[in-house]
């Protein structure tokens, strides 16, 4: 196994690179039709507007023939390189009568099928048939690596790869998913913009509003593309195994804590080529799915090989090729939650909450409130589905298996939160869990306290932040500086790094956004 789980890991990361190069170009196409489409908005603005804005009455009002006329030669220059959508172009040219509001819906259709149809469907399925050839060559030379001589394979059928295009994976193929996704958009621009003309707004206040709509669809399609990608990888992989006459394959899943429940009973198992079935034993099991898979041969030894695998705390490490993911868990994850989440009595409790306010502090500029007082309630804990809590008399609330990184947490709280009311701290509640869980964690590692590195949105969003922006040289030192500002300016210094970042490097813009989304608590 040792032999195929690098090379199938480099050959994930290669669709996975090409995905993304691909999606990079997207992201300007997406800015682009959002800019056309503000600007279709302000001329109409223009054009009809009297003092009081633009009322959805009078965008009922009928086009005359000269703007008709216009109209047309918009659309025309818009659809040049969409052949499909010719007809539709001649209904507009016959159309006797057609509102303001139509004309407008209409240049917004046409502006998001050319984004979709030319820009995305098109140069998608380019992506994913070169994501297929790239995968089957790969394989190609891998197997001619480990058995150490040259076979002769089938090209490349053109028809078959068009067929995987087409697949309906997961229920629908790549082309009606994406059309979805553009006729949802396309309902929210128009219901926002029915919303400016109900209540006389001007256009300018719909620029807020359409990016977090355009920034959602991105976000799908980025989605979609890893999604596809990967099917159009695993495919062009099973494709040699046939050429090969590989009669078994092994799935290998990603042996650490965010390995999800679809993947983890297919790590290590078995199944016949001939009975593969993308989703059910074969990958991707589903959307982002990290596992891959690699040829088995019955008379491999693996005693001497081994897989990459992570601790509970995230730390790399081998283990024998053969360890199953059940395995992983027992050994590394169960056994260190339970050490971790043991249970303790209130007077160890109580001892461990004064060994870490000391821990706390060295991270803090602000004085702990910390009254002193360690509360052991399982029942309220359980009712709150908590592990602990920082109330607002400044004792701390604690489950009896709470964990050290839990009360690490509950400490910074009380040098954090502690110093605003509890109706002035909800604005900020999102921000303050986020930038308070990050130091919590990096000062466990820090100071080689055990905890278990779960996966957390904000966290998460935050350290990917920290990683592109490069606001200090590693999470620590950005936790301590992130948690060192008030907790009201927290998020608006957080942002004016992202922005000072992305006047130099506009193509990051999208990514921070949605980024700064999350840590916000803000649903997409």
């Amino acid at each position: 196994m040792g032999y195929w789980e690098d090379r199938q890991e480099q050959a994930y990361l290669a669709a996975e690179q090409k995905a993304d190069a691909y999606f990079k170009e997207l992201k300007a196409s997406f800015r682009q039709a959002k800019r056309e489409i503000e600007y279709a908005i302000n001329d109409f603005y223009t054009r009809y507007a009297d003092a009081n804005g633009v009322s959805y009455q009078q965008a009922q009002l009928l086009l005359s023939k000269a703007e008709i006329g216009d109209l047309n030669d918009y659309i025309k220059k818009v659809y040049a390189h969409i052949g499909e959508f010719d007809l539709e172009v001649e209904n507009m040219s016959i159309k006797a009568r057609i509102t303001r509001y139509q004309a407008l819906e209409t240049q917004v259709n046409a502006i998001l099928n050319n984004l979709y149809a030319v820009d995305y469907e098109q140069m998608g399925s380019k992506t994913l048939k070169d994501i297929y050839e790239e995968g089957y060559f790969r394989e190609w030379f891998n197997i001619d690596q480990y058995k150490g001589f040259h076979s002769n394979f089938a090209g490349i059928s053109p028809e078959l790869v068009d067929s995987y295009v087409s697949y309906p994976f997961n229920g629908a193929n790549f082309s009606t998913r994406l059309w979805k996704q553009k006729d949802y958009l396309q309902a929210q621009l128009m219901e926002s913009m029915t919303t400016m003309m109900v209540t006389g707004a001007h256009p300018r206040s719909l620029s807020r509003d359409f990016a977090k709509k355009f920034n959602a669809r991105e976000f799908d399609a980025y989605r979609l593309l890893h999604t596809e990608g990967s099917f159009m990888a695993s495919q062009a992989t099973h494709d040699m195994y046939k050429q090969d006459k590989v009669e078994k394959y092994q799935v290998i899943a990603t042996l650490d804590s965010k390995t999800c429940e679809i993947c983890r009973p297919h790590d290590t198992e078995v199944y016949d080529v001939d009975k593969a079935v993308v989703s059910v034993n074969m990958p991707p099991f589903h959307c982002f799915c990290r596992c891959t898979d690699v040829p088995y041969y019955d008379d491999e030894d693996l005693s001497d090989q081994t897989r990459v695998a992570r601790d509970a705390n995230g730390n790399a490490i081998e283990v024998p090729a053969n360890m199953s993911y059940k395995e992983w868990k027992a050994r590394f994850l169960d056994s260190e939650k339970e050490s971790v989440h043991r249970k303790r009595t209130k007077r160890e409790l109580q001892s461990a909450g004064e060994k870490y306010l000391e821990t706390a502090k060295k991270y803090s500029t602000r004085e702990s409130k910390w009254s002193g007082k360690i509360i052991v309630d399982d029942d309220k804990c359980r009712a709150e589905k908590i592990a602990g809590r920082k109330q607002w008399n400044c004792d701390i609330l604690l489950k009896s298996t709470a964990s050290d990184k839990v009360i690490v947490h509950e400490h910074l709280h009380a040098c954090s939160g502690s110093y605003l009311t509890p109706l002035t701290i909800i604005p900020y509640s999102s921000m303050e869990e986020g930038s308070v869980e990050l130091l919590a964690r990096e000062i466990c590692r820090a100071e080689g306290i055990p905890f278990m590195d779960t996966f957390n949105v904000r966290v998460d969003a935050l350290r990917e932040i920290n990683s592109i922006v490069q606001i200090r040289e590693n999470d620590l030192d950005f936790a301590v500086s992130l948690f060192g500002k008030d907790i009201r300016r927290r998020y608006r210094w957080l942002k004016e790094q992202v922005k000072k970042h992305v006047v130099v490097n506009s193509d990051d813009e999208e990514i921070l956004e949605k980024l700064l989304m999350e840590v916000r608590g803000v649903k997409q």
